[in-house]
């Protein structure tokens, strides 16, 4: 293509004429075409701004030629204006075809350089300036950046000639300012214009079906005339002093004629029947009248019959039902609209979506009302179900969309059970939406429902809160698997399992005490007796499968053996999940004093092993600690807590190296800086100054069960 300003073009005269008489692929384009252009003899005038007197381009070629062999330059340069316009206009027409507008304005600004006050090229630029405000509207830049584009485009437009095309676009640019009452005057301008001589007859298209780049004119003044009305509705429903009721009547029954006539000339656009619902709502807020909001629905009805799966029409007959009667209006609507166009798959999805808010608004808050437990039940299960079909069977542009929502449909039916109390099945449901979509744990709709990963750590708190720890670790280490991000659910993991293990171990040594003739010791470390006594052995025997015919035998102790074995090594089973739960904490929680501290504390006091990566922990977290108590701003709370945490690994360094390494001078240095950081467990404070220091100085002998290294022994 051609792209040179004409002043270029014009020396040397003789490589233009190369440059024309060598046609490229776009003048060979134009050669197919008889005389040459996509124009007719009024646009080209109107484009040029005078009379393209040749039949052809190659007509006009020739008269370059023949214009520069007799000197007459001047002649020679304005037939190559006029072809170096028609070059531009054929990119014009095609920028503004691909809603370019953009490419399109210095192509236009060129060829006006050429013709100032051809008539074409000023609307053009019109034109294209104002898609080009339109498209700035849209992409939310800033209000005054879009008021100037406006502006800019009202300003061509009125330099145009005065005819019907300009006007409707002044009306345009005025509505995208909101201002109401200069566009509907605007489109009424030009609607008078072209019905100056359209006959009315039987057959033929009404005046009003004129399309320009940026709309139709029917539809144009049908926007303008509904902006007029719902200013005017909008100072009935604000009681404004300036409200005038007569005239918000004309200008209502002006809006409905003028969307009514752009239904009949589009009637499959479904901004003109939300259009006419909005209508209807708007006068029945101004008014106080409800029965505006059935004849709204009507309206989207009626537009649905003629599109019965468009989503904007879906969209808003969701809302105006929803807003008339509830999430059930909505869903009766959607039903029979599902039943009418069973094909529709957009209809189906709202419906699917339908369904799901009505099963959400029907989940009773206590969840102790069984029937509408199963009909909130029955509600996400087919909106589910349905979904999955949209998603495999629909269309790709839905597919998404319906799998994410089946997957919180699928996460509803987990939040009924839980609130039912049934959380062995809310667990497997709310798991079951990782099986629909990988990553379905986390989604959830917010100010809707949550998701499954929530309801699944609420399963876990209510378990704990039982005292169920073997349950609670098992979903925690789940989610700790499933949302391997979250350092939280893994240091649950590792926690639950600890304490479960713990309270394993505990019961073997209890065991292990009856087998052995030993007195049963309580939490205070002192013999149960009396009551308490016969209490736990009656727990102990009956774990131990002992028959009473048994009590006191040597097959009783034998059996309190094997039982105390059988719980050992599912506490040492249980305790290695803990250490592995808190391992994958300390590797995403590694500034966390707390973290690093528990997952080394398990290694040192119960599992015995990977000591080095135990030592390292605690080096880290007593590091990080202290650094955190002398420079971070931490409220009363926090500092407790970090105080523990950080007090609590020098305590652990000090067992490390005493019970493990046997170097009770540098388990001394870790006891006593345990006692420098500050307030924390009382027990452990106690412990360290009447037990651990004393041991470290040798003033207490040696025994093996006062060791950490005695956890999870085997009955002797």
């Amino acid at each position: 293509m051609i792209t040179r300003t004409l002043p270029a073009l014009l020396a040397p005269l003789a490589l233009l004429l190369v440059l024309f008489w060598a046609p490229g692929p776009a003048a060979r384009a134009q050669e197919t075409a008889v005389p040459g252009l996509p124009w007719s003899p009024a646009e080209l005038t109107d484009r040029l701004g005078r009379q393209f007197e040749f039949g052809s381009i190659e007509q006009a070629k020739g008269a370059v030629q023949e214009a520069t062999r007799a000197g007459q330059l001047e002649r020679a340069r304005e037939i190559l204006g006029d072809l170096l316009i028609l070059e531009y206009g054929l990119q014009i027409d095609a920028a503004l075809a691909a809603d370019d507008p953009a490419s399109a304005l210095p192509l236009i600004k060129q060829s006006l350089a050429i013709r100032p006050k051809a008539v074409g090229l000023l609307r053009q630029r019109a034109e294209a300036l104002l898609l080009l405000a339109e498209q700035t509207g849209r992409s939310g830049r800033s209000g005054a950046f879009v008021q100037s584009a406006f502006e800019d485009a009202l300003r061509c437009f009125r330099d145009c000639p005065d005819d019907a095309r300009s006007l409707f676009g002044q009306s345009r640019a005025h509505w995208w300012l909101n201002r109401s009452a200069e566009a509907l005057a605007c489109a009424e301008r030009g609607a008078a214009l072209l019905r100056q001589g359209a006959p009315e007859t039987a057959g033929l298209p009404p005046a009003l079906s004129a399309t320009y780049p940026f709309g139709a004119a029917q539809e144009i003044l049908a926007q303008a005339a509904y902006l007029a009305f719902a200013d005017a509705a909008q100072r009935e429903i604000d009681r404004a002093p300036d409200a005038d009721t007569e005239r918000a009547d004309r200008l209502y029954e002006r809006a409905l004629a003028e969307s009514d006539a752009a239904a009949s000339v589009q009637p499959d656009q479904a901004g003109t029947w939300i259009r006419i619902a909005n209508l209807e709502l708007f006068r029945g807020a101004a008014r106080q009248d409800p029965a505006r909001t059935e004849a709204a629905l009507a309206a989207l009805s009626r537009g649905l019959l003629l599109a019965p799966d468009d989503a904007a029409l879906l969209t808003r007959l969701v809302e105006v039902a929803g807003q008339a009667g509830g999430p059930a209006r909505a869903l009766a609507e959607l039903e029979r609209l599902a039943a009418a166009f069973p094909d529709g798959a957009r209809t189906r999805f709202e419906l699917a979506k339908a369904r799901f808010q009505s099963a959400r608004a029907s989940m009773p808050a206590d969840g102790r009302d069984e029937r509408a437990n199963e009909a909130a039940r029955g509600l996400f299960a087919s909106a589910r179900d349905l979904c999955l079909e949209l998603a495999e069977g629909g269309p790709a542009e839905l597919a998404e969309q319906a799998r994410g929502f089946a997957v919180i449909s699928q996460a509803g039916l987990g939040w009924v059970s839980f609130n039912s109390g049934d959380d062995g099945r809310a667990e497997r449901e709310f798991l079951a939406t990782e099986e629909l979509m990988p990553g379905g744990l986390r989604w959830r709709w917010e100010g809707v429902i949550g998701s499954a990963e929530q309801g699944l750590a609420l399963i876990v708190a209510r378990m704990a809160d039982r005292n169920d720890l073997e349950r609670a670790a098992e979903i925690s280490e789940n989610l700790a698997r499933l949302v391997a991000d979250v350092a939280d659910y893994a240091n649950n993991a590792g926690f639950f399992w600890r304490d479960a293990a713990v309270a394993l171990e505990s019961q073997a040594a209890d065991l292990c005490a009856l087998a052995s003739a030993r007195p049963v010791l309580g939490v205070d470390g002192k013999p149960l007796q009396g009551e308490s006594l016969e209490r736990a052995l009656a727990d102990l025997r009956s774990s131990a499968g002992v028959a009473p015919e048994l009590h006191g035998t040597e097959a009783e102790k034998r059996l309190f053996r094997e039982a105390a074995a059988k719980r050992l090594q599912r506490a040492r089973e249980w305790m290695g999940r803990s250490a592995e739960g808190y391992r994958r904490a300390a590797q995403l929680a590694q500034e966390d004093v707390r973290v690093l501290n528990d997952a080394a504390l398990v290694l040192v006091h119960y599992v015995h092993a990977d000591l080095e990566q135990a030592e390292a922990w605690l080096e880290r977290a007593l590091q990080l600690g202290e650094l955190q108590l002398a420079e971070a701003p931490l409220d009363e709370q926090q500092r407790y807590d970090l105080t523990e945490a950080t007090g609590d690994a020098a305590y652990n360094l000090g067992i490390l190296y005493l019970d493990h390494r046997n170097q009770p001078e540098r388990a001394r240095y870790y006891f006593e800086r345990s006692l420098e950081i500050g307030p924390g467990d009382v027990a452990r404070i106690a412990g360290t100054r009447d037990f651990f220091l004393p041991r470290c100085s040798g003033e207490r002998p040696a025994d093996p069960e006062d060791s950490v290294l005695a956890w999870g022994q085997p009955c002797e």
